[in-house]
């Protein structure tokens, strides 16, 4: 059973090519992320998709996931889950690079 801790979205713009998310946890724990262009993403698929990116993290207090080639001029969603049924403290950082 997974536990949705958060979802989040943020804008990506034409001349992104690439982006990353970084995410630091309060504690370490396992999580699951998941991004999707255009809409929210399918964090219970078994892998990534066209316009989705999974990434697992093991017992971490940091997690990164890159998504090249992104769906441009669009929202992004990101939805990030645990096992342990505990609330976890998470910031979140997305940056960009371009043409």
């Amino acid at each position: 059973m997974l536990v949705y801790v958060c979802t989040d979205r943020y804008f990506v713009g034409s001349e992104t090519q690439t982006y990353v998310v970084h995410l630091n946890l309060s504690s370490s724990y396992s999580v699951r992320m998941a991004a999707r262009g255009g809409a929210l993403p399918f964090i219970d698929s078994a892998s990534s998709g066209t316009r989705q990116i999974i990434t697992n993290c093991s017992v971490v207090k940091h997690c990164r996931m890159e998504f090249t080639s992104p769906l441009v001029d669009s929202w992004h969603y990101l939805a990030v889950s645990n096992q342990q049924n505990k609330t976890i403290v998470v910031n979140l950082q997305v940056s960009t690079s371009g043409k």
